[in-house]
C-alpha cells in the first residue's frame, strides 16, 4: 500500500520525466512531421492532445484495481500532453509581429503557468 508521501514523490517523478520526454519528443515529430506537411505543429499538438485522453481516462478508472497500471497510464498519458509545450511557443513565435513577441510570450507563459501548474494544488 501506498503512503501518501511516496505517491506524490511518486506522481511528480512521473511527471517530471513524462515533461522532460514529452517536450523533446513533441519538438522532434514536429521538425520531422513538417518535411512533408508545413502544417505540421498544430496537428502534432492535436494528437498528443486526443491521444492523451484515453491513457488518463483509463488511468481514473484503472486506479481502483490496479495501482502500476495506473501508474504507466499517467506517464504515457502525461508525456503526450506534454507534447504541445514547445510547439505552441514557436507557434506564438510564427503569428506575432516581431515587435510584440516578448509580450506575448511572456502573457502565454503566464497564463499556462496561471491555469495550470499555479492552481494546481489546490
Amino acid at each position: 500500500m501506498f503512503v501518501f508521501d511516496s505517491i506524490s514523490t511518486t506522481f511528480g517523478g512521473i511527471t517530471v520525466l513524462a515533461g522532460f520526454i514529452g517536450v523533446g519528443m513533441g519538438a522532434w515529430l514536429s521538425r520531422t512531421y513538417k518535411r512533408v506537411n508545413p502544417r505540421a505543429d498544430p496537428l502534432v499538438c492535436a494528437g498528443g492532445l486526443l491521444t492523451c485522453v484515453p491513457f488518463l481516462f483509463f488511468a481514473l478508472f484503472v486506479s481502483k484495481y490496479n495501482t502500476a497500471a495506473t501508474w504507466v497510464l499517467i506517464f504515457f498519458g502525461e508525456t503526450l500532453l506534454c507534447l504541445n509545450w514547445a510547439i505552441t511557443a514557436d507557434i506564438l513565435l510564427y503569428v506575432v509581429i516581431p515587435t510584440r513577441r516578448s509580450l506575448a510570450e511572456s502573457g502565454q507563459i503566464l497564463m499556462s503557468h496561471l491555469f495550470g501548474d499555479a492552481i494546481s494544488p489546490f
